[in-house]
């Protein structure tokens, strides 16, 4: 039997949008060997990360984890994608990289920008709002989700704020007495 957890933070700059899954497998029962994870979308894998992580191979919208050994337990496992993009897109949509074989799995999800750019809730399937404080391990998030499935998206508005400057002026006199 296999579940799964995930914490989801998405990150979008100014030319590409970051997407960290940190996942714990929870395996019971006969153990594993692989693990497939999927969709991938149109999104690139820069780096998977786990303990006893023998390799990985990202092809035809999969990612395919493989293991030296049976594990059994908990075990974590970090992917790291990330979307590149010219100019920043309106929207960003954000899915659940489903767990083959998983009986169940849950995540929650937390969104964060750059400076100068404001994200909104544009449309949810399958999830709903969280107050952010209550995100695991929150960051700079200030958008959080929680899905009690693995079948879910997110789609946020992105909309680049107009510049502003900020001064900050400090005049400092000093007078000193003079002796006659």
């Amino acid at each position: 039997m296999l579940t799964a957890t995930d914490r989801v933070t998405a990150r979008l700059e100014e030319a590409r949008l970051q997407i960290a899954h940190a996942l714990i497998l929870h395996v019971e029962k006969a153990g594993l060997y692989s693990v497939e994870l999927a969709p991938l979308g149109d999104a690139l894998v820069t780096e998977v990360r786990g303990e006893g992580l023998a390799d990985w191979t990202a092809r035809d919208g999969r990612l395919v984890v493989n293991f030296p050994s049976r594990v059994l337990g908990a075990r974590p496992l970090e992917v790291w994608l990330e979307r590149p993009h010219k100019d920043l897109p309106e929207t960003i949509t954000l899915s659940a990289l489903a767990v083959a074989g998983a009986t169940k799995q849950t995540a929650q999800i937390g969104a964060a920008s750059a400076g100068g750019i404001r994200l909104k809730t544009s449309e949810l399937t399958g999830l709903r709002e969280l107050p952010v404080a209550r995100l695991d391990r929150r960051t700079d998030e200030l958008l959080a989700f929680v899905a009690d499935q693995p079948e879910w998206t997110v789609t946020l508005a992105a909309e680049k704020l107009p510049p502003r400057t900020i001064a900050e002026i400090f005049n400092l006199v000093t007078i000193k007495g003079v002796k006659p």
